[in-house]
């Protein structure tokens, strides 16, 4: 799932579909415009499709990392118990496996030394771009309830293991 037409999602989705084909992975899109619609679009696809081995990516869009969107998709997934990850917004029970994300307030800090820069006359063209570190959080009590084994590389690799 993901916001309609929201201009990020594109390029993920250009690099998400052959790494999806060259693994052998069915990749669905669920494009909505909230978590009503998004609640909607799930129940058909679950009414048409075989939800067998199915999990739930979210992207770096704002529909997953709103309570209804999430909401939604951790409704759809928590029924059947599977999957869910890219947003952490835990909700009744049911929260996503892992989180990818940025510190919001390291990124604002950039974002003003920058501001900073160019009101005091750097030409922005000049300024370097810097991008905030990303943060791995593993949601691995979730994945233990949904019988999935987490690899300790990727729990070295993980900022924080929730337990």
């Amino acid at each position: 799932p993901y916001q309609r037409g929201y201009p990020v999602v594109a390029p993920q989705l250009e690099i998400l579909r052959p790494a999806a084909e060259n693994a052998g992975i069915n990749l669905i899109e669920v494009p909505a415009d909230n978590g009503e619609e998004l609640t909607s679009l799930l129940q058909e696809l679950s009414a048409s499709e075989n939800m067998e081995n199915t999990a739930i990516l979210g992207l770096v869009e704002p529909l997953l990392v709103t309570s209804d969107g999430f909401g939604s998709a951790a409704e759809f997934a928590g029924e059947p118990q599977f999957p869910l990850g890219g947003a952490m917004y835990p909700r009744e029970g049911y929260g996503s496996i892992f989180y990818v994300s940025v510190d919001a307030r390291e990124t604002g800090v950039q974002a003003a030394l920058q501001a900073d820069k160019i009101l005091q006359g750097t030409a922005a063209g000049t300024i370097p771009v810097i991008s905030s570190d990303m943060t791995l959080i593993i949601n691995n009590k979730q994945a233990d309830d949904l019988g999935l084994v987490v690899p300790d590389e990727l729990l070295t690799m993980a900022n924080e293991v929730m337990r």
